[in-house]
C-alpha cells in the first residue's frame, strides 16, 4: 500500500502514475468518497469482483491503522487478573451495583463513544483497552507523518 504525505492545503492532486498504481486509470468516472478525517478515491461503476477488491483494501488499511493503535497500547494482560478484565467481557466497572454503575460509565466514557464495531474489534485485537482510554482521555498522538510507532518522525 503506497503512502503519500500532503502538507495541508486547500487542494490536492493525484498524480496520473498514482492513479495507475491504483488502477484507478481505466475508469470513465471517479467518485471522491468524503469521510470523518479522510478521503476515498474509488471507480464510479464496478464489477462484484471490483467493489469486492475495494472492500478488501479498505479492510487492509482499517487493520493496518488499528495495528496502530496496537504498537501504541500493550497487548491485553487481563489487568494482571486471571479472568477477563470488565473491557474484554463489555461488562463496565462497577456495574455490579447501581450506585457505583454511573462512576464506573463515567470512566471508560471515551472508549463508550466508539462505534460498537470499532469496540468489537479492538477486543477481538486483543488491545490493552485501559491504556487506549488513556490516550483517548489525554488526546495522545499515535500516528505522526505515516508512522504509528509512536515517535514524531522527523
Amino acid at each position: 500500500m503506497k503512502q503519500r504525505l500532503f502538507e495541508q492545503k486547500n487542494e490536492i492532486t493525484i498524480p496520473a502514475a498514482d492513479l495507475e498504481q491504483a488502477n484507478l486509470m481505466g475508469f470513465d468516472r471517479l467518485e471522491l468518497h468524503l469521510l470523518d478525517q479522510a478521503a476515498v478515491v474509488i471507480p464510479g461503476e464496478m464489477t462484484a469482483r471490483e467493489l469486492i477488491e475495494v472492500g478488501e483494501s479498505l479492510l487492509k488499511l482499517t487493520f493496518s491503522l488499528v495495528d496502530v493503535l496496537l504498537e501504541s497500547c500493550s497487548d491485553c494482560d487481563n489487568c494482571g487478573q486471571q479472568k477477563p478484565c470488565a473491557f474484554t467481557t463489555d461488562r463496565w466497572p462497577g456495574a455490579d451495583s447501581k450506585s457505583s454503575f454511573k462512576k464506573g460509565l463515567e470512566d471508560w466514557m471515551e472508549f463508550s463513544r466508539l462505534s460498537p464495531d470499532m469496540q468489537k474489534l479492538l477486543r477481538e485485537r486483543r488491545m490493552c483497552l485501559l491504556n487506549l482510554e488513556e490516550k483517548l482521555l489525554n488526546e495522545d498522538w499515535v500516528y505522526f507523518n505515516g508512522c504509528g510507532d509512536g515517535e514524531y518522525a522527523e
